[in-house]
């Protein structure tokens, strides 16, 4: 079979786990992305739509893509290095929607490599997007970070709270914890309005939230968690 793609196959990277498909395929887009989506953060990637014009989704690891220089900056001139977690990876789903069948149904592959990836497939791995980290907290983790945070807790010590406890992996960054900072200590018009779109977010990602807002609007509690965070408690 031919492949489409550049990286040599062995550059590419398995899955320990292969992702079965509904029989019945799925009624939705929302529940095409919610299987994939809980299929790839148990196997330490993140994926996202590459291509969602109805009828077809197309749906890839996040690493697709590789790096462009919008400002073409030359090698000689450029003072750092690109910071990029983009990899090229050719990790692939495609699906179509059945008009008849009123279904999504997987398509097949159109190189070998399509259910690859061109990089590690690690705990690290996942926790170099925002999204992957979030997955990697238990609810342990999450009860730890919504009670620090609401007694002022420096982002520091939050961060620290909630790492690894054999491996000492970061699974929130600075910049996480001060976003959700940031949402629940701004203006009380503001914040309300932050603090909804961070539900929002969250429950995008296929997270269930409880939350509580006081008197003036200001968010008080949340608390998130999802079948693979349950699972690891």
């Amino acid at each position: 079979m031919k492949t489409n793609f550049n990286t040599s196959i062995e550059k590419m990277y398995l899955l320990k786990t292969t992702l079965s498909f509904s029989e019945n395929g799925y009624p939705d887009k929302q529940s095409v992305l919610q299987a994939i989506k809980n299929y790839a953060l148990s196997n330490n990637f993140t994926v996202k739509i590459k291509e969602g014009k109805f009828p077809i989704l197309h749906i890839a690891c996040s690493k697709t893509g590789v790096y462009h220089d919008k400002c073409n900056i030359s090698d000689e001139k450029r003072k750092k290095t690109p910071n990029s977690s983009l990899t090229g990876c050719p990790y692939l789903l495609r699906f179509s929607y059945k008009k008849k069948s009123k279904i999504y149904l997987s398509l097949f592959t159109y190189g070998e490599n399509e259910h690859c990836h061109n990089h590690p497939v690690t705990p690290e791995n996942l926790a170099s997007s925002h999204q992957g980290r979030i997955s990697l907290l238990t609810a342990e983790d999450a009860t730890i970070a919504k009670t620090m945070l609401e007694n002022h807790a420096k982002s520091r010590d939050v961060q620290k709270a909630t790492s690894d406890k054999v491996t000492g992996m970061r699974k929130l960054r600075i910049s996480d914890i001060n976003n959700l900072k940031y949402s629940a200590t701004r203006g009380d018009e503001e914040s309300a309005h932050g603090a909804t779109e961070l539900i929002r977010t969250i429950e995008g990602k296929g997270f269930s939230v409880l939350y509580e807002f006081n008197k003036r609007n200001r968010l008080t509690h949340i608390f998130f968690t999802n079948d693979i965070m349950i699972k690891r408690a």
